[in-house]
């Protein structure tokens, strides 16, 4: 559970995160990518906004540290608190994915 402004509780079962990032290789650059559409969505040539569990974005950054070259790669991980989530500003075609349903079929 996490406390925004005014008191209000919100319980945080993922972690919305912005990532925009600079690889300078075509090949890295898909990779990139590739590991960023698995957990969300592209808003942005270079800026994803993922959803991970809380403490995912530890692994994510591992995996993506494993792509890059970092001395001419550049990766930025900026966490969106839940409060945040509903103060984004969106202007022109901007759209912020909505969270998605999650099924599980056992």
């Amino acid at each position: 559970t996490s406390r925004c402004g005014g008191g209000k509780d919100v319980v945080v079962t993922n972690q919305m995160w912005v990532v925009a990032y600079d690889v300078t290789h075509d090949g890295r650059r898909q990779r990139v990518a590739n590991a960023l559409s698995r957990h969300g969505d592209r808003v942005q040539r270079s800026v994803f906004i993922v959803r991970v569990p809380d403490g995912g974005a530890s692994t994510l950054a591992e995996e993506i540290n494993h792509i890059i070259d970092p001395s001419t790669d550049s990766v930025h991980m900026v966490l969106q608190c839940a409060c945040c989530e509903d103060r984004i500003v969106q202007l022109g075609q901007a759209v912020v994915p909505p969270l998605a349903d999650c099924w599980v079929v056992v």
